[in-house]
């Protein structure tokens, strides 16, 4: 039997995503007389009919590649307390890992986005948590193996532990070695490029009292790298507007580095990139992201009267 498959339609990025969803998990029999304007009579007398609309299938645009940013802006757009990121993505990944073109768009800063966007902003942190990691080894069959990374991918992921440790007031060694160790394991990409995990590693073995940092084979040792803006008092809104976004999420992981380690151990340029974030904030008149995530974070908690919800599962959530 031919298949068709698709999203629900919808609108924006999204509309963009689900185009190219159905475009990849459109039967090969079927492509050419869907996507090739030539056939475009010959399908409207094939009596084809749309899986989800039951209207009869129209002719369609081609939609073999999309970009980065697409993804990206429709995880921005979803609302507080709503389910859609869980469902997208479990939806996204429950193809087969034949279709590479699926699994490989899905990036590491995807993966942040979603994970940092659920757990400030939007709720069911955990849940998307442990969907990623339950179809980890689709991702690296598919020969996407980059998207576990450190920069992005485990860095969210503790990060997103620390402060959730610390609203939950969780200490616990032996569960936080584990988890940390979990985490790491995860790990496909272990290119550390700007040196915040070791910093970041070291904050959570130092909120959950554990002595020594753990062994993670692999993580090297490596200097702190992180942008600098440009000279604010002559740079345009735009440039100082893109330091901003680009350095949104390395911005809330500093944060936290600082707020969580001991003050003397906070590398001197982690330092002093908040200064220039908070500087170009300030001078932009945008409020500070950090402030405003663990705000929404904490409403998050609190709205959900079975933490359950949030925090399950135990085993999959460092």
């Amino acid at each position: 039997m031919l298949v068709f498959k698709r999203f629900a339609s919808s609108t924006g990025a999204k509309t963009v995503l689900d185009e190219f969803f159905t475009y990849h998990t459109t039967n090969a029999a079927l492509k050419p007389w869907i996507y090739r304007p030539k056939n475009a009579n010959i399908l409207l007398t094939m009596d084809l009919k749309d899986p989800v609309t039951k209207t009869p299938i129209k002719p369609r645009k081609a939609v073999p590649t999309v970009a980065q940013k697409v993804l990206n802006d429709y995880i921005a757009s979803v609302q507080p307390g709503s389910k859609e990121l869980l469902d997208w993505l479990r939806d996204w990944t429950c193809v087969t890992t034949r279709k590479k073109a699926l699994w490989n768009y899905i990036s590491g800063q995807h993966i942040e986005n979603l994970l940092v966007s659920s757990f400030f902003r939007v709720g069911f942190y955990s849940q998307i948590l442990g969907l990623l990691y339950s179809r980890r080894r689709d991702f690296i069959k598919a020969g996407n193996k980059s998207a576990f990374d450190v920069e992005h991918f485990f860095n969210a992921v503790i990060m997103c532990s620390v402060q959730r440790n610390a609203y939950k007031c969780l200490r616990d060694k032996e569960i936080a070695r584990k988890k940390l160790e979990n985490a790491w394991r995860q790990v496909s990409n272990q290119d550390n490029q700007t040196g915040l995990t070791n910093a970041l590693v070291k904050a959570y073995c130092n909120q959950q009292g554990l002595d020594t940092v753990p062994v993670l084979n692999g993580l090297a040792e490596t200097e702190i790298k992180l942008d600098r803006p440009a000279d604010i008092a002559t740079a345009s809104d735009g440039e100082l507007a893109a330091f901003v976004f680009a350095n949104k999420n390395r911005y809330l992981i500093a944060r936290t580095i600082q707020e969580f380690s001991e003050a003397q151990d906070v590398d001197p340029k982690i330092s002093q990139f908040i200064q220039d974030y908070q500087a170009v904030c300030q001078k932009l008149d945008k409020d500070d992201l950090y402030d405003l995530y663990k705000s929404s974070m904490a409403q998050i908690y609190a709205a959900n009267s079975d933490t359950a919800k949030q925090d399950a599962p135990e085993t999959a959530n460092p």
